[in-house]
């Protein structure tokens, strides 16, 4: 499941061009739903059965929830083979909310109250529940020794480095032998999922293919809109109409029509790796507009924050055009540092808003940038061109 907190995560697509790789009856619910599971009415904190569908694990996560006192918890529900659609019942029948549910993989992901976790165990076409949670990402930056030294002193790579190297665990994971035993396996007409912080676009080593097409061929935010607290999503609640509005204390130029406007905040990213600055100006304040077409799902970015949408480029999710805006203008005389970050835009149609309090449902729209260096270091061991 993805990690709760304000950072978004990404899921990029690369072709890659060189080798890496509490108790109670369910009556309702299955009066709904025909499911005939039953309710142990067990408390859900004490250790795991033999056979449990929650997991030693989850249990102590579920604990933990309770003891702050949470009323809720995120889960994600393996079912039995075409029963997705079941079990989405029954969780709305308990009181919770689905977010998520894909038929084809069996999978539902909802937001339940602490004491329903056991009864939705109980259901005979739910196999396995695990708990949302958080797992910190690793830092791949080099640490430095005592005294102020980093490194171990080997060389730095380059186009010279050989496969077989200190920087990558090309040989525990046996790459050098098995590129050589078969030197037409490079990675050619595969596609690899990266589910992390987010892929940098701009960086050369994952542009093109050493056959010259496009490596990133795709980017989803996988957080829930609503329940995971990732800011990067904005509802597109307030409904304005072009060529003028005023919002958010301001006066507005668009285009012609009816539209929904929200603002992107860099100052949600202050607990990630952009420390709150995502045009790198040295402050923490910026915010920019971001109006949404709901009938053409066109999406524009007041990136230069002169309350102005004309001037800015009409903008589709990545997978469309490929398409990447700036936050910020990069420095050519600072050849080693990039003053700006790229950013993509996706939108999510019809999100249940009634877990906020809100009535039906809203569009949503997001700003996708790399908030941490982890997703691209991955990204680059799997499937970068050269060292």
């Amino acid at each position: 499941m993805t990690a709760r907190g304000t950072g978004n995560r990404a899921f990029a697509l690369l072709v890659a061009a060189a080798l890496a790789t509490t108790g109670g009856a369910l009556s309702a619910a299955q009066a709904a739903t025909g499911d005939k599971g039953t309710v142990t009415g067990q408390d859900t904190i004490k250790k795991a059965p033999k056979g449990d569908k929650i997991g030693q694990h989850d249990r102590e996560l579920l604990a933990e929830a309770v003891r702050k006192g949470e009323s809720t918890v995120t889960v994600m529900l393996a079912t039995k083979r075409g029963a997705a659609k079941e079990v989405e019942t029954s969780v709305k029948a308990l009181g919770g909310t689905v977010g998520n549910r894909n038929d084809r993989l069996g999978y539902v992901r909802a937001t339940l109250a602490t004491a329903s976790v056991a009864n939705v165990a109980g259901l005979v076409s739910v196999l396995k529940i695990d708990l949302n949670e958080s797992i910190k990402a690793p830092d791949p930056r080099l640490e430095k020794k005592a005294g102020g030294a980093s490194g171990s002193g080997v060389q730095a790579p380059g186009a010279l480095t050989p496969d077989a190297n200190p920087y990558m665990p090309t040989m525990e994971t046996g790459a050098v032998t098995f590129k050589a035993t078969n030197p037409g396996y490079d990675g050619r007409g595969i596609t690899v999922g990266i589910l992390d912080s987010g892929v940098d676009l701009d960086h050369p080593a994952l542009a093109t293919t050493t056959t010259g097409s496009r490596k990133i061929v795709d980017w989803v935010t996988a957080t829930d809109p609503l329940l995971e607290g990732d800011f990067t999503w904005r509802a597109m609640l307030t409904k304005v109409t072009g060529p003028t509005f005023a919002a958010f204390g301001s006066t507005w130029t668009a285009p012609a029509g009816n539209f929904a406007i929200n603002r992107f905040t860099e100052a949600i990213t202050a607990g990630s790796e952009p420390g709150g600055d995502v045009n790198r100006d040295g402050d923490t304040t910026d915010r920019f507009g971001v109006l949404y077409d709901e009938t053409t799902h066109d999406i524009w970015v007041d990136v230069d924050q002169d309350f102005d949408f004309t001037d800015e480029v009409k903008m589709r999710p990545y997978k469309e055009k490929f398409q990447v805006g700036h936050f910020g203008k990069d420095n050519p005389a600072t050849a080693d540092v990039v003053e700006s970050m790229p950013f993509v835009v996706e939108f999510r149609e019809d999100v249940d808003v009634t877990p906020a309090g809100l009535p039906g449902t809203a569009d949503f729209v997001n700003i996708g940038i790399p908030e941490d260096a982890h997703a691209t270091h991955v990204a680059g061991i799997t499937a970068a061109n050269g060292m």
